[in-house]
């Protein structure tokens, strides 16, 4: 019973998960162009070069979006979807190393994507955890081929994305044990309408023999 109702549940979030990651995607690549208005406000000197760094990651965000329209992709999803939230993070870790290093205020544009892949995106409990190491990688990686990034900055940064991606990871945890509950409270009350209903239809069909009896009866008395 158990296997069924899980295999049921993953049946149902597979659609959910590929409405989300479509929508997600979506989102993503427009904050992605948004953010030009950021390097404009804070190194307004790369406008153009981190502006087209931007526009070829939401060009390659743009055809994992169309990838997730393909019938034969939908058996991807997870994959597809892990693509596109590692994409921004790969682009900001760049724009790291390319600015200021571990100073660059750049780096909780890593932790809002983190948050934002916890809350919202139905993704798993591990699929979470693989994305805060990946982020966090590429946040050391970043800094550390930077020439002048300051150790105590690049320690304090690693500590927050690190308080960034457990919450993450929480958050996606209790998320999906809330959504296999709501599935189970759903799949209950489908199993008891379904009784009621038989119930029902058992009542009426009763009725209509007592009905059909009573005719019956009345016929066998003005006879």
């Amino acid at each position: 019973m158990r296997d069924v109702l899980y295999s049921g549940y993953e049946a149902q979030l597979a659609n959910f998960r590929l409405v989300y990651s479509r929508t997600g995607c979506m989102v993503s690549m427009v904050l992605l162009l948004g953010g030009v208005a950021l390097d404009y406000a804070f190194y307004p000197g790369e406008i153009y070069r981190f502006g087209a760094a931007r526009i070829v990651t939401t060009l390659i965000s743009g055809g994992v979006l169309a990838m997730l329209y393909f019938r034969a992709t939908r058996g991807r999803v997870r994959g597809l979807t892990m693509l596109w939230l590692s994409l921004p993070q790969i682009l900001i870790a760049w724009m790291i190393y390319e600015t200021q290093g571990a100073a660059s205020p750049y780096v909780f544009g890593l932790s809002l994507a983190l948050y934002a892949a916890g809350i919202i995106m139905p993704i798993g409990f591990f699929q979470s955890i693989a994305l805060g190491v990946f982020t966090c990688l590429a946040y050391a990686i970043a800094c550390y081929l930077h020439p002048t990034s300051n150790v105590s900055e690049f320690v304090g940064n690693s500590i927050f994305l690190l308080f960034s991606a457990t919450i993450s990871a929480g958050c996606t945890y209790f998320n999906e044990r809330a959504r296999i509950q709501l599935f189970r409270l759903q799949h209950e009350v489908s199993e008891k309408n379904t009784d009621l209903r038989k119930v029902n239809q058992a009542l009426a069909e009763i009725k209509g023999h007592m009905v059909q009896q009573e005719k019956m009866a009345a016929l066998g008395t003005l006879s």
